[in-house]
């Protein structure tokens, strides 16, 4: 970029006087313009395109000019300055903006006083009228901050400044997606901080500045609560019960809890008289002390960082510590359950207390009779899993033991008392397995603890390949001592191959932390429901694993679809989530207890998108994809976007949803419109119709890939029309033949994994090293949430973005022959650069 000094001359127009600022962005310089009678001042913004590629530099020319015209229609507002001009000189781009004389807010808002109410309810509305122009507009600021506000000397208007980081709102409910980070810390939302700005992200903004002015404190003294994240600042504020609604609702943690817009806020401002109070009232400044928790009077204060809270004189409630409850979740009618229990290990180590008021003890009390007599599971055995191992994923076909009403769902719940998984056996069934197996879950269901445990051994010793069965034996080997419990929750019938993947992830790190002592001393025990792949069934399932107090976490769900049905539960019962096969981009930033321990689409679409650029030299694609999967929409949609990144196009987008989808019209068209490349991004339910692309396409184009095409069935269908396709997964076994997570997964199942094994092993020692910390509901999700947490996992290090994706890579793979395996062919790891 080039660096302006001062009397250098833009456009033959504007003399540079001054640096102003620089950032990320480019740089800010202070000007004149010689062509007018008198010299005014203007600002100048300098932007330098990423990439001088041909391609990339007219996408970046294109881009420009819509942001320019989008800030041109900004400026026709009187609180937003005018654009004066935009041009380009060098391949380098400059924004002309008018010049604002004043002073910042950040002038005024000063440490130890407090503003009146009436200031803080004027400088909010005339913030706000500017807010609802450019959300209007479809525009979000994205860096509300006090010294983003000027007093303009000209009339006193407050007039908002310095649109060098505006997002223009691309996405359905005003959602910006996969964007960086951009904004201060302290005024920048959660959602913002990952990546993901909203309209309301500004009114969060906008409502810390006012905190600051009402309580007097600094940014930095301002704190969370550590367990829901939730802004402390009203024990310091001397104004109406009214503001305080309005400012709290401004900077809720989570985006859905706050006002959806500006003009929500200004008539929640106009909805109640204004009030006076003195102006500038002088505060005491906060002790700096440090606590887990806010102080309650007369209590023992650790030292934590949060300022001190001014006592309200108010009684002390009644410590009322909750007694064990049976594992059992309760109806879906039945009232919330409160903290944790000795059985769950919560109670002795790190105990959970609930503060009530002493007139509804007997209420409690009476609630938790009523969920310690609920008896949840069924006890009828039934069969099992088939005999019949192959590498990558098993091949036998799984269909439900039975077809329970949805309304039925504790016959998708099992803890080992029955099998969720029936046989339709793919050779000669192992009789003398499935018959252990049936004696080991009635022993279960009878509370013969010890009989289970040397039956499931024996089933597991006549055929090891079995997740359910080695699941059921760990949780048969605790019994009823206290344990940690946790769900894992998938497509048993829609999707086995998939779902027997997951339970081998998480059936084989309960093995090994049990086998070492357990989680502090504690076994950890699994929960296994089956959800068909179905929204409604997964929210009824995740509502009865909310409704059970034992539960403190869940792996799961599969489709993208499916955990965002199921998050909606997760999100207000306030239990923490991985999945370890969802990727679609709508799950970034969905909720602050929905994780996922597979990095997103964008990663695996980036790398596929990059791989077609540099390494196969190509520019043009076609992409066929299921418009009716979240997934399958989203990958599609990253990789379209990462390819025109590149300076590529996509030609074509094919659906091919139908059933009676006929592959040869549409792939003929993609090679007349000049298709080099075929990128197949189908979901589960259409990989069928995406194999007969494959052989329609006859090797004509190259084949790129999305993770499902991962899968035995591409290698068996797709044979010899499929070598060379390149697909994009999260982890190969072949990657890293040697490591300590493939010897062992080799000698417990006497088979293979693959990338969705990888993925919920890693979930799930994400989970383990979460209850290390903190073995409640609460402790799980802060844990994870955090910015030093770290998990040991297959493909390297577990650590979550504040989005709750997983910061990590993929792994390109290519179809090759290979006769040593039963198809012919197998996928081999490309070397990374």
């Amino acid at each position: 970029m080039t660096d302006l000094k001062p009397n250098d001359l833009l456009d033959r127009r504007y003399r540079v006087i001054d640096t102003l600022a620089q950032g990320g962005f480019g740089k800010t310089y202070i000007a004149e313009d010689t062509r007018r009678p008198t010299n005014p001042q203007c600002v100048i913004k300098q932007l330098k395109p990423p990439s001088n590629h041909p391609k990339s530099l007219e996408n970046a020319r294109r881009l420009f000019r819509t942001e320019a015209e989008t800030l041109e229609r900004l400026g026709k507002h009187d609180q937003i300055p005018m654009l004066l001009a935009y041009f380009e000189e060098d391949e380098e781009f400059y924004l002309v903006q008018e010049f604002i004389e004043g002073n910042t807010l950040s002038s005024e808002i000063k440490p130890g006083q407090s503003w009146s109410e009436s200031q803080v309810r004027q400088m909010l509305q005339e913030v706000l009228r500017a807010l609802s122009f450019i959300h209007q507009n479809r525009v979000i600021h994205r860096d509300i901050k006090p010294d983003n506000i000027i007093r303009r000397h000209q009339d006193n208007k407050l007039v908002l400044v310095d649109f060098g980081t505006v997002k223009q709102i691309r996405g359905p409910n005003n959602q910006v997606s996969g964007t960086i980070a951009v904004g201060t810390p302290g005024y920048m939302s959660t959602e913002q901080g990952r990546g993901n700005p909203r309209a309301n992200s500004d009114i969060y903004g906008l409502g810390m500045i006012a905190i600051q002015a009402v309580t007097g404190l600094t940014i930095n003294q301002i704190q969370e609560d550590p367990n829901t994240g939730e802004v402390i600042w009203e024990p310091w504020a001397k104004i109406s019960d009214d503001l305080k609604r309005i400012l709290s609702k401004m900077v809720r943690y989570h985006f859905r809890e706050r006002y959806q817009s500006a003009t929500e806020v200004i008539q929640a401002l106009e909805s109640y008289p204004q009030v006076s109070v003195p102006q500038h009232k002088s505060v005491q400044q906060p002790t700096i002390i440090q606590s887990t928790q806010i102080p309650q009077q007369n209590s023992p204060i650790p030292s934590t960082g949060i300022p001190s809270i001014p006592q309200s004189g108010q009684p002390q409630p009644t410590e009322i510590s909750l007694p064990p409850s049976q594992l059992s979740p309760a109806p879906a009618s039945s009232p919330q359950p409160f903290g944790g229990s000795q059985s769950s290990g919560v109670g002795s180590q790190n105990p959970r207390r609930l503060l009530l008021p002493i007139g509804v003890a007997t209420t409690v009390i009476g609630i938790l009779i009523y969920l310690i007599c609920l008896f949840l599971f069924n006890n009828t055995p039934k069969t099992t899993e088939s005999p019949n191992p192959s590498p990558l994923a098993t091949n036998a076909q799984i269909t439900p033991t039975s077809t329970p009403d949805q309304s039925n769902i504790q016959a998708r719940i099992s803890l080992g008392e029955k099998s969720l998984v029936k046989t339709e056996e793919v050779g000669t069934p192992n009789l003398q397995f499935q018959a252990a197996k049936q004696k080991g879950m009635a022993a279960m269901a009878a509370g013969d603890y010890d009989k289970a445990v040397s039956d499931f051994e024996a089933a597991i010793r006549k055929y090891p390949n079995a997740p359910e069965t080695l699941i059921y034996l760990n949780n048969a080997r605790i019994g009823n001592q206290k344990s940690y419990t946790i769900a894992v929750a998938g497509p048993i019938a829609t999707d086995p191959d998939g779902t027997l993947a997951i339970l081998r992830g998480v059936a084989q790190a309960q093995d090994e932390i049990n086998k070492t002592g357990g989680i502090n001393g504690v076994p950890l025990k699994v929960v296994i429901t089956s959800d068909d792949q179905n929204p409604d069934t997964a929210k009824k399932i995740a509502s009865a694993l909310v409704n059970n107090p034992e539960i403190l976490a869940v792996i799961g769900h599969s489709a993208s679809s499916v955990t965002l049905a199921a998050g909606e539960v997760y999100n207000s019962g306030k239990l923490a989530a991985i999945s370890p096969v969802s990727t679609s981009v709508k799950l970034s930033n969905f909720s602050p207890y929905v994780f996922r321990s597979v990095p997103n689409d964008a990663f695996s679409a980036r790398a596929l998108a990059n791989y077609m650029n540099t390494q196969l030299k190509k520019q043009n694609a076609a992409v066929f994809y299921n418009y009716k999967s979240d997934y399958s929409k989203s990958i599609k949609t990253e990789f379209v976007t990462a390819v025109s990144l590149g300076g590529g196009q996509v030609v074509d987008e094919v659906d091919i949803s139908n059933p009676d989808f006929n592959p040869a019209i549409p792939v003929e068209q993609a090679i007349q419109r000049g298709a080099q490349v075929l990128f197949l991004a189908p979901n589960s339910a259409v990989l069928d119709q995406a194999l007969e692309v494959v052989k329609v396409n006859g090797k004509r184009l190259i084949l790129l890939g999305g993770d499902v095409m991962y899968s035995p069935k591409t290698l068996e269908k797709g044979a010899e029309n499929a070598v060379e396709m390149v697909v994009a997964v999260f982890w190969d076994i072949d990657s890293n033949p040697q490591s300590d997570f493939v010897r062992k997964s080799k000698a417990l199942w006497n088979a293979e994994v693959n990338w969705r094994t990888a993925m919920a092993y890693d979930g799930t020692q994400a989970l383990i090293e979460a209850l290390k910390r903190n073995p409640t509901r609460a402790g799980v999700q802060e844990a994870l949430s955090s910015s030093d947490f770290l998990a040991p996992g297959v493909s390297g290090s577990i650590r979550f973005l504040r989005s709750g994706d997983r910061n990590g890579s993929v792994q390109l793979v290519k179809i090759l022959p290979n006769q040593n395996t039963s198809s012919g062919y197998d996928f081999l790891p490309i070397p990374s650069n």
